[in-house]
């Protein structure tokens, strides 16, 4: 079903497809070229129980656009899951820019330690939708990275983050916003479906939009404060996912 979907978007997407290249080569001229977090292992917390945390994934998962993963959506998982449950935190992040699912398989998941996490957190999807992948392709790619890794950990609960906003990246026309958006929905129902095939395995589906996040942020600050640098999340934007992320692994994963 999906599948059509998506080859209807390919098709659809032919009229418009010289727009659409000049667009993401103008981006991509245009797009700084921002280093991602370097601290890569962490703590925070002065509960006496510690949770050992691991994060895999794409962009958002390596700090692009903020200095430091104390900064970054890790950082802030960390800081609200120690006040949430009155333990310490220590986080490592395996990620890096660019990635797809089928990277973080071939490239990230061989670098996985000995030493069992108390929980993962993997964040993915940007890369395949600007890819434009097929769903079936990541469908495939999701599930050997949860095979993957219960090969490796077989019993640490697993958690994937909110699909990426791609219709809210202010760099993007609404050309890119539509069609782009669109496929990640798709990639969103599929890893849906997955996860329900696997037990101590969750996704959080809820979408996550500009106009949410500006609400929480207050009127103080402008759409631009959301970004990076268009499309990467600023520190404030990292925060107030993480505050969401954190409860949603507090009452949906660690409570159950």
């Amino acid at each position: 079903m999906y599948s059509k979907k998506y080859l209807i978007g390919k098709l659809m997407a032919i009229p418009v497809l010289p727009i659409m290249y000049w667009q993401s080569i103008r981006i991509k001229k245009n797009m700084p070229n921002l280093p991602e977090a370097d601290d890569l292992v962490g703590t925070i917390g002065n509960g006496g129980e510690e949770i050992k945390l691991l994060s895999i994934g794409e962009s958002s998962v390596a700090g692009v656009g903020v200095k430091s993963h104390y900064q970054s959506i890790v950082g802030f998982i960390s800081k609200n899951l120690a006040d949430l449950k009155g333990v310490k935190v220590s986080w490592e992040v395996l990620a890096k820019s660019g990635f797809t699912a089928q990277n973080v398989n071939d490239e990230l998941i061989p670098l996985l330690k000995d030493d069992a996490p108390d929980l993962i957190v993997i964040g993915l999807g940007a890369n395949d939708t600007f890819q434009t992948n097929h769903p079936q392709k990541w469908a495939a790619e999701i599930r050997k990275l949860i095979q993957n890794i219960r090969s490796k950990y077989p019993t640490a609960p697993i958690v994937f983050m909110n699909m990426p906003p791609v219709r809210d990246f202010i760099v993007m026309g609404s050309l890119l916003h539509f069609f782009l958006g669109n496929l990640v929905d798709i990639f969103g129902i599929e890893l849906k479906k997955i996860v329900a095939q696997h037990k101590n395995v969750w996704f959080n589906e809820k979408r996550i939009t500009l106009s949410e996040f500006q609400n929480i942020g207050g009127a103080n600050y402008s759409i631009t404060d959301f970004f990076s640098d268009g499309v990467h999340p600023s520190e404030l934007t990292y925060r107030i996912w993480g505050e969401k992320m954190s409860r949603f692994i507090s009452e949906v994963v660690l409570d159950k």
